[in-house]
């Protein structure tokens, strides 16, 4: 499968992907670095964290799409996983947007669901074009060539989503997306961008978000479009 670059629209179209659970986002993004949410999480280790404001807390919002006749009830959730440094030290935070269907929805029990971890090619790119442009619950066209740049960005139902058979989880590395690294840039090098450290911290990423959901017991797939599948990087 091969999508055409989508480079120019990553951020915009990221902030489309859950319509009011990134409300919170953008409001702590904007209030600045001494803002504090009275849901916020702990700080990080000193350092370029020092400067940064804290991301809130998981947002979580129910939508719906129809698909083949039939209406998919699901919950959405924009949230953060900690990465942490051989000492225990947070320093990193890795954005997903995952998309789970729920009770009588479900074809099969919760721990039996499987759950598909995405992220995309680039590199560089967040898992955006795969969520709003390939498997996600919804879409937006932005023309043939995704090159439209003065088409509206209309957001529909996506009667090829995976998510009737699979739950969803779209992550960005850090360095995309909204992921950040909370170390120096040397320091990031070090810990976030190789094809070991990719291994390394987003397979823990995987493990603390099944371990936090409790679905270590659900069948676990990964797709990646271009260079987006950690089978392909090394």
């Amino acid at each position: 499968m091969r999508f055409p670059s989508l480079s120019k629209f990553v951020v915009f179209s990221f902030l489309l992907t859950s319509f009011s659970a990134l409300v919170p986002l953008f409001a702590a993004a904007q209030a600045g670095p001494d803002a504090k949410p009275a849901d916020a999480k702990p700080a990080a280790t000193p350092g370029i964290s020092a400067t940064l404001p804290p991301l809130p807390a998981d947002a979580h919002v129910e939508q719906t799409m129809q698909l083949d006749g039939k209406t998919l009830h699901y919950t959405v959730t924009v949230g953060t996983l900690p990465v942490r440094d051989g000492k225990g030290g947070l320093s990193g935070e890795v954005v997903y947007t995952s998309y789970v269907v729920e009770g009588k929805d479900r074809v099969v029990e919760s721990k039996d669901r499987p759950v598909t971890f995405a992220f995309n090619g680039g590199p560089g790119a967040a898992s955006v074009y795969l969520n709003l442009g390939a498997i996600g619950p919804k879409r937006v066209a932005f023309g043939a060539e995704g090159q439209s740049p003065s088409d509206p960005a209309t957001l529909t139902d996506n009667p090829g989503t995976w998510l009737d058979f699979t739950d969803l989880v779209f992550i960005d590395p850090i360095g995309t997306g909204f992921s950040r690294s909370l170390v120096s840039e040397e320091e990031s090098k070090k810990q976030f961008y190789g094809p070991d450290q990719d291994i390394a911290y987003l397979s823990r990423n995987i493990y603390d978000w099944l371990v936090k959901n409790g679905r270590l017991q659900a069948r676990k797939y990964i797709v990646g479009e271009s260079y987006g599948g950690i089978a392909d990087r090394g």
